[in-house]
């Protein structure tokens, strides 16, 4: 029972420092504090972390990625300090850099040492973070007097304000989703209904949230969950599944709480308005990126993507010995995180950011077509939403970048599993020699 208390306890405490952004940004609002609060409730996550025998117990990681991510966060403090103009130097906050990088570095010391034995409770605690996420980002929104149906759902910044981050708002969306998902394999009716519930809270989320890339993401795990999964389901084996009594249970609370929620309340309408929008925002980024928008038509952050893109040509054309070491530490927002790690870093944010998003995905792709428990699977499809955001909004020196890479190094490890599955041989010694009686 304790060892179980204590490995919920860790798993919870890597739940909350990953995952818990929304939680933390709603109390700190509330309470009118400032970033002091933020670094608090992140060493609070660290303190859950802490494992028994730690420092002595160190735990097997994926040796590429943990090698490519200590070497990108060495690039980047060197690049701080020594390859940085001087305008740009004048307006850095290099306590807010430097803490950034020692909390990351932190966060991977402890991952190092935390045993996998929490595998098992990781998506329930997974779970409870971000249920508790939608819920106070649900309430933020009822509370504020500004809030008007239509605006993105975020935590806003300050009473009354109508400003915030709704990236945050949609990864937890997308966290809950994964958990919910896992969580659904489990033979438990409480449990079951539970993540029903967080599934619906995080699919609204995701919605109201209104951010293209997480609706890519969405689509692009979708298609993967099906092509290594559905595959894989004999029919005799889901009509017992389904039939279990638990299960039809399940269906029956879960399919008449969604026709009171689609008929019976406002609530589908409000989200299919949402969707209607989203999937217009969507497409017209689409267009704006293709060129055959004009005018109005043109959305404006993928309207400055595509001029940052003709930035990286110009320079790739003109000045290709300027992308040899980079042209600084954060020269210039690009909103495309990999052209960015090129353009400040130069190779070296080819080769150590770009070669973690590559492997990255081979070994999620690995551990999707081969899940090795329910945790490595969460963290395999939570990167999904990292690698396209390399792609399409962002920056390479975001911390949520380097938690979701420490949290890959630790736990997506293709290697580990193939020696589980297939053990060395053991040598067995002879049987020795009988000695013959003569007759």
């Amino acid at each position: 029972m304790f060892k179980s208390l204590n490995r919920s306890r860790i798993a919870l405490g890597i739940a909350f420092f990953a995952l818990g952004q929304q939680i933390i940004f709603f109390v700190k609002e509330r309470l009118h504090q400032g970033s002091e609060f933020t670094a608090a409730c992140l060493l609070l996550g660290m303190l859950l972390m802490i494992p028994p025998g730690f420092l002595t117990q160190r735990q097997p990681v994926n040796r590429t990625l943990m090698a490519l991510l200590l070497g990108w966060i060495f690039v980047c403090v060197i690049y701080m300090y020594f390859h940085i103009s001087p305008g740009d130097q004048a307006y850095l906050d290099y306590f807010r850099e430097n803490s950034n990088y020692i909390f990351a570095l932190a966060f991977i010391l402890l991952l190092v040492y935390v045993p996998d034995t929490i595998q098992r409770h990781f998506a329930l605690m997974a779970l409870l973070v971000t249920l508790v996420g939608n819920l106070v980002l649900f309430y933020s929104l009822l509370t504020n007097p500004n809030y008007v149906i239509g605006m993105r759902a975020t935590i806003f910044y300050g009473e009354g304000e109508t400003s915030g981050n709704p990236h945050v708002a949609a990864r937890n969306g997308f966290a809950g989703l994964i958990a919910s998902v896992i969580l659904f394999g489990r033979n438990n009716l409480l449990l079951k209904l539970l993540a029903f519930l967080n599934l619906g809270l995080s699919i609204a989320a995701i919605l109201m949230a209104q951010t293209r890339s997480m609706l890519l993401c969405i689509l692009v795990v979708a298609a993967l969950f099906a092509f290594f999964n559905i595959r894989k389901v004999s029919v005799g084996g889901l009509s017992r599944s389904l039939t279990r009594p638990n299960n039809v249970l399940f269906f029956l609370v879960a399919g008449a709480a969604t026709y009171l929620a689609v008929f019976k309340t406002p609530v589908y309408d409000l989200l299919a308005n949402y969707a209607t929008t989203f999937f217009d925002s969507f497409l017209r980024a689409l267009a704006t990126a293709s060129g055959s928008a004009r005018g109005d038509e043109a959305d404006a952050s993928a309207s400055y993507r595509v001029t940052t893109i003709g930035y990286f040509q110009q320079m790739l054309l003109g000045r290709p010995e300027k992308l040899i070491f980079g042209d600084g530490y954060k020269r210039i927002y690009m909103d495309v995180p990999i052209l960015e790690a090129i353009n400040d870093c130069g190779i070296f944010g080819l080769v150590l950011y770009g070669g973690f998003l590559a492997i990255g995905l081979r070994d999620s792709l690995r551990l999707m077509r081969q899940p090795a428990g329910e945790m490595s699977t969460f963290m395999a499809y939570f990167f999904i939403p990292t690698f396209l955001a390399s792609f399409t909004g962002g920056r390479p020196f975001d911390t949520a970048v380097l938690f979701a890479f420490a949290l890959q190094a630790r736990f997506v490890n293709p290697a580990r599993v193939g020696a589980r599955k297939n053990p060395p041989p053991v040598a067995v010694p002879a049987p020795r020699s009988q000695p013959v009686t003569p007759v």
